[in-house]
């Protein structure tokens, strides 16, 4: 007897086959699109962190600044500030600049060096926006010592079966958020450059120190004022001849006194003093 199949079963057959491709190649669809959506998850997770390196990076140069004491008056917050609405940057940059939110805020890639940056090589579908404020006290007032950082990194991410499309800019599905707290643990520099003493260390010898004038009276025994070695202390950083540092005491900076010489006291943050010393000798 021969047997085989039937319309109806081969009806069937088709029909289960079909949910089975069906079945495996929604399987790879979803499997492709997580793939693609790890993918930009790790490329967002690194500019997280690289953004975040750049404003510590800027905040640690500006405590450099305030220990030189250039430029005067420089703060911990300098070029941080512009970041309370937020901002964008890149590697190359040693600034902050304000968030535009359109074209301009899309990251590139560099096709010579692949690093991503705002100004050169291949658009991205990246965005990446700095957002820095003060956090408050318990009486709702900013702690101005403390900055909280908040760095989100977004993608333009295509509509798929599992959800809709969304662009770059907004911080939903498609974005990567990374937060840290930093602290201005730098002490306040000194604003202090006064002269509390100065001479030569010559038996006999008065000084008097006005606000901006030092006169030094030496006894008749000097006969020679013109390889004098000053011998003084100061509440400032540290004593200038014109671009050159002085240290008390030490016969390397001896110095012709026969006319006014001015020295300078740099403070601790930057601002200066200068005084104009005066040396008599006695009849």
């Amino acid at each position: 007897m021969k047997t085989g199949f039937t319309i109806i079963e081969l009806v069937i057959t088709i029909f289960i086959l079909s949910l089975a491709v069906v079945g495996i190649f929604n399987a790879f669809s979803i499997i492709t699109i997580l793939t693609s959506d790890s993918s930009d998850r790790l490329t967002a997770t690194y500019l997280a962190q690289e953004g975040m390196e750049i404003v510590r990076n800027i905040r640690d140069q500006n405590w450099l600044n305030i220990d030189v004491g250039v430029p005067a008056g420089a703060t911990w917050l300098d070029g941080l500030d512009v970041c309370f609405n937020g901002c964008r940057t890149d590697y190359s940059k040693n600034q902050l600049d304000p968030w535009a939110n359109n074209e301009t805020d899309y990251l590139k890639i560099d096709d010579g060096n692949g690093f991503y940056n705002l100004t050169n090589g291949t658009n991205t579908k990246f965005k990446r926006k700095i957002i820095i404020t003060h956090p408050e006290d318990d009486s709702g007032n900013p702690i101005d010592y403390i900055l909280k950082v908040v760095v989100e990194v977004s993608w333009n991410k295509k509509a798929t079966i599992l959800k809709s499309g969304l662009e770059a800019g907004t911080c939903e599905d498609n974005c990567i958020k990374a937060e840290e707290t930093l602290y201005n643990w730098y002490n306040t520099p000194s604003s202090d450059k006064d002269i509390l003493s100065f001479g030569f260390d010559k038996a006999g010898e008065s000084y008097v120190i006005n606000s901006d004038a030092i006169t030094v009276t030496l006894p008749n025994t000097v006969n020679d004022i013109t390889n004098l070695i000053a011998v003084f202390t100061t509440t400032g950083s540290r004593v200038m001849i014109g671009d050159e540092e002085q240290i008390s005491g030490d016969e390397r900076f001896s110095r012709d006194f026969t006319n006014p010489v001015e020295y300078t006291v740099v403070a601790g943050d930057g601002t200066t003093k200068t005084y104009t010393v005066n040396v008599i000798v006695e009849d």
